[in-house]
């Protein structure tokens, strides 16, 4: 009975579980920050699906769904008391008395009131021998040894006793876990490089590691300027024509020089970038945004930034990082140092030359 009482159990969790994963839930604040009121999002909503799978969705719907139904199914089966009482009738509405007797329902020749104990007489062809197979009795005859065997009658086994059989080992369950993010192995990132000069002293290299997993967009546009186009556009024999001390680093007007200019590998001079979800960090580099559209999305041309400080107040959902720098790091400090000159309210120029002599992939 307890272990009946056990599968009834998981039967009714099973069965609350798929009911959860039908249903949809609705999410809203139910004490907002001073901040969402200021934001008049304190009356925002979520209605998601709890019936997810991660071909459809992605990581964080499915895991955020995943959490929801074990919550619910975890409160529900602990605090319910209708879920409680379901489950206790059932079980009371179990019948435990033993099995019925179906003799009255067989039509077997010449059988005894007992149809487990009883000699049951079977008419074998007549292609079959007399001798062979004529009767099936508790008596078997020897027929090497001359002895008679005799099997006593088997006690009837109650439904307890069937109960208490081990039953067959199941089948493994493999429990389906969702998958971490999505990235490419450090070793397989795409690295670039610029080799750069300041004035006349000798050039230094500053290596970059791309994220085409994350922005594959900006990353393709930062590669093909590296190259360098048929028509002439890339970032070789332009400067730096920004820096703040310890701060950040622009470059890649290879028109202007100035922060005016700039020219995206695809035809159009302003390309849209992607919602890249990588922060804004120390030595991060990052395209410049151009133009803003409606839903407060950027397009970008050539312009980058490089970060050479620290970030703490930068915390944006969406950035436009798209690699971070990996050699001559050092370098690009003393670079941020040299001091800038406004030339109008949108252009700048350094006092010492900082250029890109050669740039390319590794």
């Amino acid at each position: 009975q307890k272990i009946l009482k056990a599968e009834v159990d998981v039967s009714n969790v099973h069965m609350l579980e798929q009911a959860i994963c039908q249903s949809t839930v609705k999410i809203n604040f139910d004490k907002a920050d001073t901040f969402l009121t200021n934001l008049k999002a304190e009356n925002d909503q979520i209605y998601m699906k709890l019936s997810t799978s991660l071909e459809n969705d992605s990581e964080l719907i499915f895991l955020s769904t995943f959490m929801l139904k074990s919550l619910f199914t975890d409160k529900i089966a602990t605090h319910n008391n209708c879920y409680k009482n379901l489950t206790e009738i059932e079980y009371d509405q179990m019948p435990f008395r033993q099995f019925e007797d179906l003799s009255k329902f067989m039509n077997v020749p010449e059988a005894k009131s007992n149809p487990i104990n009883s000699e049951v007489k079977v008419k074998m062809p007549i292609s079959a021998k007399s001798s062979e197979w004529n009767v099936v009795s508790s008596k078997i005859n020897n027929n090497v040894t001359g002895h008679t065997n005799k099997t006593f009658p088997s006690k009837p086994v109650s439904f307890s006793d069937m109960a208490k059989k081990q039953a067959n080992p199941a089948a493994a369950v493999v429990k389906r876990v969702p998958f971490p993010e999505k990235t490419i192995g450090q070793t397989n990132r795409p690295h670039c490089f610029f080799k750069m000069q300041v004035d006349n002293q000798p050039p230094f290299r500053v290596v970059f590691e791309l994220r085409p997993d994350m922005a594959p967009k900006m990353v393709e546009n930062f590669v093909k300027l590296c190259k360098g186009l048929p028509n002439g556009r890339g970032y070789n024999g332009s400067k730096i024509y920004r820096a703040k001390d310890d701060d950040h680093l622009l470059g890649g007007d290879f028109e202007n020089n100035d922060g005016t200019g700039g020219h995206s590998a695809s035809e159009e001079r302003y390309v849209l970038a992607e919602q890249c979800p990588l922060r804004d960090h120390k030595g991060a580099i990052r395209m410049r945004g151009q133009e803003r559209t409606m839903d407060g999305r950027c397009k970008i041309g050539s312009q980058f930034m490089i970060w050479v400080g620290d970030l703490e107040y930068k915390e944006y959902r969406f950035t436009l990082v798209f690699g971070k720098v990996v050699e001559g790091f050092n370098q690009l400090c003393e670079v941020s140092r040299i001091k800038t000159v406004q030339k109008s309210p949108t252009s700048w120029i350094l006092k010492q030359s900082v250029k890109i002599v050669d740039s390319g992939t590794l």
